[in-house]
């Protein structure tokens, strides 16, 4: 520790007083991302799937701990229909629908549907890219909680299911144009 020179008034009232050095805030880093599995296979479901329905899965991506599929919208029903009836996969839950808008890609949504195993406890993403008129079919006959979500994406996001059983908005007016 250094030792300061003590002053005298006279010296103190000459110099400007300085402020004590101000501590910059760091920024908080959130979380460590989960650690990968050590291999990174694919797993069982998705080979399955691709197996099944050889043309409806367009890519595979891992992130994060949960894998996506994204698959063409005319192959949704099909596809959604082999993941909660294959014994070998069961996905039961249809836990979240939400959408991505990319303005500057011609398919600018990406509709995505979260799924969800209560036997086997593993989840999916199953993603569908559309353009900004392009329709998507419903998967409300697949999964019934569906329903309210899709008419969430509608009326948010402007993307038109097709075979929605009540496709009404839930928060904007009637009249909304957006």
């Amino acid at each position: 520790v250094a030792k300061l020179a003590p002053t005298s008034a006279a010296s103190s009232a000459a110099k400007p007083a300085t402020k004590p050095a101000q501590k910059v805030p760091v920024a908080p880093t959130g979380p460590p991302d989960p650690e990968p599995p050590e291999d990174l296979s694919v797993p069982s479901f998705i080979t399955l799937l691709q197996s099944a329905l050889p043309d409806s899965v367009t890519s595979v991506s891992y992130w994060v701990g949960d894998w996506t599929v994204v698959v063409q919208a005319n192959h949704l029903i099909e596809v959604t229909t082999f993941l909660r009836d294959s014994p070998e996969v069961s996905f039961d839950t249809c836990s979240d629908v939400t959408a991505v808008d990319w303005p500057p890609r011609d398919q600018r949504f990406d509709v995505v549907y979260s799924l969800y195993s209560t036997q086997y406890r593993h989840r999916v993403r199953v993603k569908v890219r559309a353009a900004e008129n392009e329709p998507v079919p419903s998967v409300s006959e697949v999964w019934p909680a569906a329903n309210w979500l899709e008419r969430e994406v509608y009326d948010m996001f402007g993307v038109n299911f097709i075979g929605h059983p009540d496709r009404r908005r839930l928060l904007m007016p009637d009249e909304w144009q957006g």
